[in-house]
């Protein structure tokens, strides 16, 4: 029964976070099947080979990943290795199940996927913390793990929306930089709970990053939402109000509104990529 009572505590603490996701996903929403399938298999294989290099450095090095309170050299390789390596295993199965998929056709889809990922990442850590530490390490960690690994995914994933949807773009261009950007932060959050014997000071420290990340995910979530190719230029998609074309910001919500990943045409404000010459809806020639 107790085994019960924790999963489902588990779950319905991942099914909050990925709500929150999903929230936002509000002009062209992907389907909830993709969702959960990319979630599911992403999280699996990415907490998979992430775990075994975990466990071979840690047998490599001797430094034991369970204990805290390690030596400044031991908590700065041990959460060095772990950042980067946890942040290139979830972005790497991300860009591998998402390149060709149909269904990520706007800028805010690859943060979508790449939170799904890092989400099913964080529950598969849960079951595996909580099982040990009992139910109040699942409090805990839904305010500062789960928050964290979206928000470092958010780095990588606005890489991956850069790749999809920016022509002359690779990932050596962007995604490999986003993921050691998102590793050292990483590192930086692992560093504190390795090295500071201070438990209350560790706690604070987790908050304040947790918090910092969790800022991130709302801002560029918002941001790409604006960037559907499906929204008509001028209308924000936070609150649906229409501003002029040439207003950077809503005038209601204050959003941004600036296009990073389209031109628009002064003649029938339709979106277009920014490779586009002319306009794919009424043929006059973009700016």
């Amino acid at each position: 029964m107790d085994y019960l009572v924790i999963s489902l505590a588990i779950l319905v603490s991942g099914g909050f976070w990925l709500k929150f996701i999903y929230g936002h996903d509000k002009v062209e929403p992907e389907p909830i099947s993709v969702v959960l399938r990319i979630l599911i298999i992403g999280g699996f294989l990415s907490a998979f080979f992430a775990g075994l290099f975990n466990k071979g450095f840690s047998d490599f090095s001797a430094i034991p990943m369970s204990k805290d309170n390690l030596s400044f050299g031991k908590s700065f390789f041990l959460s060095l290795f772990v950042g980067l390596n946890e942040e290139f295993w979830k972005a790497f199965i991300t860009f591998i199940l998402v390149k060709n998929l149909k269904e990520l056709d706007e800028p805010i889809d690859a943060l979508v996927y790449s939170s799904s990922v890092a989400l099913g990442f964080a529950v598969i850590e849960n079951f595996e913390y909580v099982f040990q530490y009992g139910l109040v390490n699942l409090v805990m960690r839904s305010i500062t793990a789960v928050p964290t690994h979206l928000g470092l995914s958010v780095i990588w994933g606005y890489s991956i929306a850069k790749v999809k949807f920016l022509k002359g773009k690779n990932y050596k261009d962007y995604l490999i930089p986003a993921i050691i950007q998102a590793g050292l932060l990483h590192a930086a959050y692992d560093f504190f709970i390795f090295y500071i014997e201070n438990k209350i000071l560790s706690l604070a420290i987790s908050l304040f990053l947790a918090y910092y990340f969790f800022k991130g995910i709302g801002k560029h979530l918002r941001f790409l939402l604006n960037q559907s190719p499906f929204l008509k230029a001028g209308v924000c998609a936070g609150c649906g109000t229409l501003n002029e074309i040439k207003n950077s910001n809503c005038k209601n919500c204050n959003s941004y509104l600036v296009q990073e990943f389209y031109k628009i045409c002064n003649a029938c404000f339709t979106k277009n990529e920014l490779h586009e010459i002319h306009c794919r809806e009424c043929s006059d020639k973009l700016p």
